[in-house]
């Protein structure tokens, strides 16, 4: 749990940048919810979700693999296909063996600068 102080203007995508410092989870392997567990959109901005009395906001970081591993299957540029990977790297043993295992998974691809 943290306290983080933004400003009105403050986007999502500035939120994930912070967590990302805070917690080395890379932002695309981010998704800020609310309590009422809506997701966020990256050009949200996060005052938009305060409440009227100007009390704190409690949002939630959820990790998630799910735009990383299309990138990893889906992007025919070899430079997607590798950015996922360092995204991959970034996040570490906190993305668990599904992370491993799609990582390893790209040592057979075809682009060697991708091995």
């Amino acid at each position: 749990q943290a306290q983080i102080r933004i400003h009105s203007q403050t986007t999502v995508a500035d939120l994930k940048e912070q967590l990302a410092e805070r917690w080395h989870v890379p932002p695309s392997c981010q998704r800020v919810i609310t309590r009422g567990s809506a997701i966020l959109g990256d050009v949200d901005k996060v005052s938009e979700f305060c409440p009227e009395d100007g009390s704190t906001l409690s949002l939630g970081m959820l990790v998630s693999l799910d735009t990383v591993i299309k990138d990893l299957n889906q992007c025919w540029d070899h430079a997607g296909r590798i950015q996922a990977l360092n995204n991959l790297a970034r996040l570490g043993v906190q993305g668990g063996e599904f992370a491993i295992s799609s990582a390893s998974a790209c040592l057979e691809d075809h682009h060697p600068d991708v091995r």
